[in-house]
């Protein structure tokens, strides 16, 4: 495990991470296809409609760690512009209990998922699976993990006080980068299981862009202001990631 992103966030000088895990990859026809692949094997398929028609995401989260619905519209409209996904990108969001842990390792968060999960890719139809947590994780400051080909989990303490310092709109837009971002990371951006048109990366063993205006730069500005000046009203991918994206199967 190495940190692949670090956020200076709102007021706060305090580097975060976000982290992405490495298992072994199953092939689609398995049973086993959404919960043993490396984050970015399920790339192509997240993409295009060759396989999948349409996207399910089931969000999780734990007692007073719901994310707010405006950022999870600005997501998911995000998804709509460049996913193949014809038969539409539906979410599907659940409380959870909550448990006792106030630092999470890998295995609990997969042993949370084991137990809650419910949407698996069946027929024509993607699935993916976004947990919120109570706490924080074991190993430093992450707000968000990519642990699995269809899984990502982010860690309501640190969220929660790193956005706290925001206005109402810096919270809804943070909250929205945050999300895409790691979704991003699913889709194989950046040079993980999507390939690059051109060289775009910030560095070999980095997996993000160089661009520090587009969504899957690994830093993030420090104030509301700079918010909205790197990402206007909404974030967004830069055109090199774009391209990416369309060139394996996306829009």
């Amino acid at each position: 495990m190495r940190p692949v992103i670090y956020y200076m966030l709102l007021f706060s000088f305090v580097s975060l991470n976000c982290k992405k895990d490495t298992g072994p990859y199953s092939n689609p026809t398995s049973g086993f296809y959404n919960l043993s692949g490396n984050p970015s094997t399920s790339a192509w398929n997240y993409l295009n409609s060759a396989n999948y028609k349409s996207l399910k995401i089931e969000l999780q989260y734990m007692p007073g760690f719901k994310p707010d619905s405006r950022a999870i519209h600005i997501f998911t409209d995000l998804l709509n512009e460049r996913l193949n996904k014809p038969s539409g990108i539906f979410i599907e969001e659940k409380e959870i209990d909550p448990t006792l842990m106030e630092r999470f390792t890998l295995n609990d968060i997969s042993g949370i998922e084991s137990r809650n999960r419910t949407v698996f890719n069946h027929g024509d139809q993607m699935s993916a699976y976004i947990l919120f947590v109570s706490g924080s994780y074991y190993d430093g400051n992450v707000l968000g993990i990519a642990y699995k080909n269809t899984s990502i989990c982010f860690f309501g303490e640190p969220i929660r006080y790193f956005i706290a310092g925001g206005t109402e709109q810096d919270r809804i837009k943070l909250m929205a980068i945050l999300l895409t971002h790691e979704f991003g990371h699913l889709l194989g951006l950046v040079n993980m299981g999507t390939s690059m048109v051109v060289n775009h990366i910030i560095a070999v063993d980095d997996n993000h862009c160089d661009n520090n205006k587009c969504l899957m730069h690994h830093t993030y500005e420090a104030n509301a202001q700079n918010l909205i000046l790197n990402f206007d009203e909404n974030p967004s991918f830069d055109i090199n990631c774009i391209n990416d994206l369309k060139a394996n199967g996306g829009k």
